[in-house]
């Protein structure tokens, strides 16, 4: 698989994906994106005020190192096979872009990702619908189901997702889908004409690409008693160290076995990865 993402063009990993800015309709404080590659779209949030700090997550060592250079911080890992802890609740932002398609188990590792959304925290991605017209003009009618060098096929996709798939994913993480965006918007054409002749009830197959904004759902809450009376809290989940969302968080990786509890470090500012083997 390593040599698979080797084989990939400069293109895979310096491009700005421009097109999620209709689900990101103002700044947000602090931004995640998983798959970061170079960097690219962090950098240009920045560049268009919609990020304050950024925070990239990358497998590439080699993209890692470039995206260095304009973002705030990044981590190289391996999102399933590495621990990575930040504080709960601290980013309010985070962008999943034709990602989740790549991972083992993408139901997973969207659930914890949640855990460092903020309450009102949002979470686009962005996911190949595999109820493509080609797709399924080769299924059905020739009975090719073959991976490709890229697009819904590309060899490096492990899970493949409908709509209500993506639903589903989204959801299933404890998020609420709330804005939808397919690619391409419009169909023209004789398609266009098929389109709109069926009421739109295939209108699927003619998307190939859905970008998805989802809120975080925030979780059952009940009243326990305080020293000034009554409070809401959290029914799971630790809250945050008093003051520790203010101080910088800086992520370091521990290769091996996990020893100690969980590999963690002696530096209180410093949240550890351990390689889980």
């Amino acid at each position: 698989m390593t040599r698979l993402y080797a084989d990939k063009g400069s293109t895979y990993y310096n491009s700005a994906r421009r097109e999620i800015l209709p689900l990101i309709p103002h700044s947000y404080a602090r931004v995640l994106e998983l798959g970061c590659g170079e960097g690219a779209t962090l950098a240009w949030l920045k560049s268009i005020n919609r990020c304050d700090e950024s925070v990239g997550i990358e497998l590439s060592e080699k993209a890692a190192v470039t995206a260095r250079q304009v973002v705030d911080q990044v981590i190289c890992a391996d999102i399933e096979r590495d621990r990575i802890e930040f504080p709960n609740e601290y980013f309010d932002l985070i962008l999943c872009l034709d990602v989740l398609e790549h991972l083992r188990d993408p139901w997973q590792t969207l659930s914890n990702l949640t855990r460092w959304l903020k309450p009102d925290g949002t979470v686009v991605v962005s996911i190949p619908n595999v109820r493509y017209k080609s797709v399924l003009v080769d299924l059905v009618l020739r009975g090719k189901f073959e991976y490709e060098d890229s697009g819904i096929l590309d060899k490096t996709h492990l899970r493949f997702f409908t709509r209500a798939s993506c639903h589903s994913l989204l959801e299933g993480a404890g998020l609420s889908v709330v804005s939808v965006l397919p690619n391409p918007r419009k169909v023209g054409g004789k398609w266009g004409l098929f389109n709109a002749l069926s009421f739109g009830y295939f209108g699927d197959i003619f998307v190939w690409q859905y970008l998805m904004a989802a809120a975080k759902i925030a979780p059952p809450r009940r009243l326990c008693a305080g020293s000034e009376g009554y409070e809401d809290s959290p029914l799971n989940g630790e809250p945050l160290v008093p003051g520790e969302e203010s101080r910088p968080v800086e992520a370091t990786i521990v290769r091996g076995p996990r020893t100690g509890s969980g590999g963690r470090t002696d530096d209180s500012n410093c949240r550890a990865i351990t390689r889980i083997d």
